[in-house]
């Protein structure tokens, strides 16, 4: 999940600089969420289903998920 995020967060954000330096910035801005956002929360609700089925310890998966949840909210707000 994290090295996917900053690898499509990476990807949109350059994209999105080469569009507002184009004087495009809406479509910069809409380009850049369109695709990180969407990724970020296929890749939380992976990691919170995954913990589900974890069969080792309760409070590990229970951390990985509220991880999960902190890193996909700061991946797609950044």
């Amino acid at each position: 999940m994290i090295l996917g995020g900053i690898l499509i967060n990476g990807m949109t954000t350059a994209f999105n600089l080469v569009l507002v330096t184009r004087d495009l910035p809406i479509t910069g801005l809409i380009v850049g969420y369109a695709i990180s956002v969407p990724y970020n929360l296929l890749a939380m609700i992976g990691v919170w289903r995954a913990s589900e089925v974890h069969e080792g310890d309760p409070g590990v998966a229970t951390g990985m998920r509220w991880l999960a949840v902190i890193i996909a909210a700061v991946l797609c707000v950044t």
